[in-house]
């Protein structure tokens, strides 16, 4: 479909993660980095190994997948989060967080890099090795060149586990003890060897099952060897040895698994840490090392359980974090990773029920840190985010509230719609760059569509239908912004946030930075990830993760589709890939993430190109099966029709095609118009009637026919007020539709009440914490109570309700973390206790608030699976009215909710041709407002052609079929209202 431009009204919003983020990254093998096909170059830091070239390549950003769904951090609070180092280069592949199970102490590679997941050939030098013990092994060691360790790192064969023998690493370490304390590193490499070729030992150890230490003997040589060190007279000494020493040092203590005992050395280093030291790259690379060493702390109990005695080392931390000479430097990130050291000690506060004095002392050192930037920069929001996750409900203790939709404004200020399914808010780009983006999706959208013959029909139960895309000015502004903003991990290329794609009022976006090292792309990844969304809302039924990863064989689908549509025939290196015809097509279609970069994206490309030009109707069978849900039956499909009959045509294929330029060729047939109403048989519901072409709710009736087009349960109202006769206890009778105390008179005319109310449950039964589902609690309070539950499958349907007692009181619910006015995915907000909330959760742990209106007593709350409410959920509208001045005249733009001035306020828009239904819908805030429609001239209360006026602000008007032009609604305060909002919405 053409996409225009056209400016987008300013209006500000919240940003939440909605229970599932996607992401693009490089493929990992349990702990090994690949750089990705076709990553961009980059400028790297000298590496205080210059000589040995192979395990210190440039790095690369990383192409994003949805690996990170699983596998990478998605909250910057998570425990694996803020990695040392991670700033340092803005291109480099990032160390990830440990695997169910595993410790990521014992993980660094050749000189602290991930090692390699191919094998390496056989090396003289290091086969050498093999043969050597005990004097002669430390000799060799000490004079070797560093190559040459590094090859027992990446090779990881028997010749490595050969050399790491027990008896061997005790032998070196106990000769490097014996000349640890006076070894002069001001001019030697000698022990710098040593301990890099000791701490490969712990290494070989976590990669290579053939090798098993039974006992604490080589950890506790090395070990020894280590504290001998520490009275070297020269260990901190300026010099480039001793800062390259220093580096393999401190990497030792965590794979020697002696983490705790490494803190007062670490703390005496940071204590003397200067701005000569920051001047050496060696003392900077040794400064991460160090910094790096307590991150794998996190996972060392022992350390982590003794944060009260570490109070010289949260000093040094907050001492490098708060240096103006390290701040202001080139070398800023070492402030940052000091600091976010610092900050990782209120994840041990929390963990081991420290003292409240402890996380007092944290705020204290964070507010100071905040003290040192401008409001707003980025340092200044990272501090913020740690006051506000650690003291929630406190923001006005520290003048934050409201910080983070501030910061949005401050980071994103540019808003551009590219058409009605897509909008950016950016950093900086240009009006020019703006639509070349939106060129470039648009271009893309039309072509997926045309391959894949959606017909532009979404998938059932898919309400994502516009995306935002987010577009920060570098990586670097990605690093520092994105995860303080969306609460994700920045330790990729870009992130997909599909949400629950089948909850009203869910926000896909894919967050991305401007690829500031190329010419020849603007947005990393846009294409990729576009073809992501468009294949979660047309192909592939239900949120991320219902094919599974894992061992629903949906990846090479996933991963393919998006390599092939966005690039089309010209993919030179996939193409070169598929020449060596190592993997069947049986293989690659049994593709997981851990299956390797290659694999997912080149050979993921080959398998779907393949499908496409030699067998698209099993192409269209499966898409039959994506559609509609039904994952057992792709997989049976794959496994049974597919399985291995066209592997040998696979190899022929992969043996002659070509790279090329020529257009896609979509194979589909000429489409077929049976009843010749203008809709293609494969796009219409009713493909033999004239009269019908949709059935959006699929009752079976079509929309023109259905009064109620878009709700599966009703078609008919036989007396015009608005209820289907379904649900309508007395369809014939147009003033009355519900007998809520099944007496036989409706509600309007029951002057007993329409309802026996819910009595006063009387004195608490629970204040904060968690909740039983299907177990009644009863409530009170004042301002706002904390409540968490956990789920136990993704897309569970969960019902939260109130009733009963007296005031009022709210409902807020987050699924990732503390629900708040400023911080939710859903709420519910009548003016009442009669509230009920229903949201799609997923699983894990999720959260609850209850936020006071009014100080409510005697409430009673519940926690259900099922709805046992007939009440009506309240209508899902933004809150525009938290970050928005009132409004109370001009043009609306669809989607963007505004605040409504109180008394009589006018608005328009303008319908364009074919629009099926347009609803306006308001709420929020307190007192009554009114909504009058009329689409020959301006609306009021006395000229309308639809009108909605309950008693509050929760109004709702649906202008079904409208023509196409402007037209004109009013809101008016019945007799006022104050802090309502409204949104346009078009289908």
């Amino acid at each position: 479909m053409p996409i225009k431009s056209s400016p987008l009204i300013d209006v500000s919003r919240k940003f939440t993660v909605h229970a599932v983020a996607l992401a693009c990254s490089t493929i990992l093998f349990p702990f090994h980095a690949q750089a990705t096909n076709e990553a961009p170059p980059t400028v790297k830091e000298s590496s205080n190994i210059e000589e040995f070239s192979t395990t210190n390549k440039p790095s690369t950003i990383k192409e994003t997948s949805k690996l990170d769904q699983v596998k990478a951090t998605t909250n910057r609070f998570e425990k694996g989060a803020n990695i040392p180092g991670q700033q340092k280069n803005t291109k480099t592949d990032p160390l990830q967080p440990p695997a169910e199970g595993k410790s990521l102490k014992k993980i660094d590679g050749p000189m602290g890099a991930l090692a390699t997941a191919a094998e390496a050939a056989p090396n003289v030098c290091s086969s050498e090795m093999a043969n050597l013990t005990g004097q002669a092994l430390f000799d060799f060691v000490k004079q070797a060149e560093l190559s040459c360790i590094s090859e027992l790192y990446s090779r990881n064969d028997a010749v490595s586990v050969a050399v790491y023998q027990t008896a061997n690493v005790v032998s070196v370490a106990n000769q490097a003890k014996s000349i640890a304390a006076t070894y002069d590193s001001r001019n030697g490499d000698e022990m710098r060897n040593l301990f890099y070729f000791l701490r490969g030992a712990f290494y070989i150890e976590f990669y290579n099952d053939n090798l098993t230490y039974s006992d604490s003997q080589a950890a506790d040589a090395v070990y020894g060897a280590l504290q001998e060190y520490t009275k070297n007279p020269h260990l901190f000494d300026l010099s480039q040895s001793s800062g390259d020493t220093l580096t393999e040092f401190f990497s030792s203590w965590a794979s020697a698994d002696h983490i705790l005992e490494s803190v007062p050395v670490i703390t005496d280093y940071l204590q003397r840490f200067n701005p000569e030291y920051l001047a050496s790259n060696r003392h900077r690379a040794a400064l991460t090392s160090a910094l790096t060493t307590l991150y794998y702390g996190t996972w060392e109990d022992e350390y982590s359980q003794n944060a009260l005695a570490h109070s010289d080392l949260i000093d040094a931390l907050l001492k490098i974090a708060t240096s103006e000479y390290i701040y202001t430097s080139a070398y800023q990130y070492e402030s940052t990773d000091a600091f976010h050291e610092f900050g990782r000690f209120y994840g041990y506060q929390k963990t081991w029920n420290l003292p409240a004095s402890f996380k007092t002392r944290l705020n204290d050192g964070v507010q100071l840190y905040m003290s040192k930037f401008e409001r707003m920069s980025a340092e200044w929001a990272d501090g913020a985010g740690y006051l506000d996750y650690y003291n929630p409900g406190e923001c006005e203790a520290f003048g934050i509230c409201g910080w983070e939709e501030e910061l949005e404004r401050t980071a994103l200020p540019i808003n551009y719609t590219c058409s009605d399914t897509i909008y950016i808010r950016a950093q900086a780009l240009t009006d020019t760059e703006l639509q070349s983006s939106c060129d470039l999706m648009g271009l893309e959208e039309t072509l997926f569509h045309n391959v894949l013959a959606t017909g532009y029909q979404p998938v059932a139960d898919d309400l994502n239908e516009r995306l935002e895309v987010n577009i920060f000015d570098s990586y670097n502004d990605y690093v520092q912004y994105a995860g303080v903003i969306f609460g994700i991990g920045t330790n990729n290329g870009g992130m997909y946030l599909e949400g629950t794609p089948s909850q009203e009022g869910n926000q896909a976006r894919f967050i991305a930075h401007e690829a500031t090292w190329t010419e020849d792309i603007l947005v990393w990844n846009l294409e990729h990830e576009y073809v992501h969304y468009l294949d979660g809302r047309f192909n592939l039924y239900g949120a991320f993760n219902y094919f599974d990863i894992d061992t629903g064989k949906s990846v090479w689908w996933a991963e393919g589709l998006a390599e092939y549509i966005s690039k089309q025939n010209r993919n030179d290196g996939a193409i070169n890939v598929g020449r060596s015809q190592a993997f069947s097509l049986n293989e690659i279609l049994s593709n997981t993430y851990d299956s390797g970069t290659e694999r997912v994206y080149s050979w993921g490309y080959l398998a779907v190109r393949f499908m496409f030009e030699k067998h698209r109707s099993d192409v269209d069978a499966l898409l039959v099966l994506a559609r509609s849900g039904d994952a057992a039956g792709w997989l049976t499909y794959i496994n049974d029709t597919i399985g291995q009959q066209y592997n040998t045509e696979w190899n022929t294929w992969l043996a002659t095609v070509s790279s090329n330029d020529d257009t896609i060729d979509t194979g589909v047939v000429a489409p077929i118009d049976s009843d010749g109403d203008g809709v293609n048989d494969n796009q219409d519901a009713f493909p033999f009637d004239p009269t019908e072409t949709r059935d959006t709710d699929g009752d079976g009736v079509g929309d023109n026919s259905d009064m109620f087009p878009a709700d599966p349960t009703e078609t008919i109202d036989s007396d015009g007020d608005g209820f289907g006769d379904n649900a309508d206890v007395f369809p014939n009778d147009p003033s009355e539709w519900a007998d809520s105390d099944g007496d036989g008179i409706g509600d309007n005319a029951d002057t007993d009440g329409p309802i026996d109310p819910i009595q006063h449950c009387g004195s608490p039964t629970i204040t904060d914490g968690n909740l039983t589902k299907e177990q009644a609690e009863c409530v009170s309070g004042q301002s706002i109570n904390y409540f968490y539950t956990y789920v136990e499958e993704d897309n569970t349907p969960l019902y939260i309700s109130t009733a009963g007692g007296s005031g009022n009181v709210d409902i807020y619910f987050n699924q990732n973390i503390w629900a708040k006015t400023s911080a939710y995915d859903a709420k519910a907000t009548t003016a009442n206790n009669d509230e009920l909330l229903s949201v799609i959760a997923n699983r894990g742990w999720v959260y609850i608030s209850l936020v006071a209106e009014q100080a409510y007593e005697g409430v009673s709350l519940n926690v259900s699976l099922t709805n046992n409410d007939t009440g009506t959920p309240p209508l899902a509208i933004e809150d525009a009215c938290a970050t928005q001045a009132p409004y109370s005249y001009g043009a609306v733009t669809f989607g963007q909710a505004i605040c409504i001035a109180d008394g009589h306020s006018s608005y328009y828009f303008y319908v364009p041709a074919a629009t099926e239904e347009v609803t306006v819908i308001s709420g929020n805030g307190t007192g009554n407002v009114n909504l009058y429609g009329n689409k020959q001239t301006w609306a009021n209360p006395s000229s309308y052609d639809v009108k909605s006026e309950s008693s509050t602000n929760d109004e709702r008007l649906t202008i079904t079929a409208p023509s196409e032009g402007w037209y004109y609604i009013s809101a008016d305060g019945a007799p006022s209202s104050n802090g309502a909002s409204l949104v346009v919405n078009m289908k």
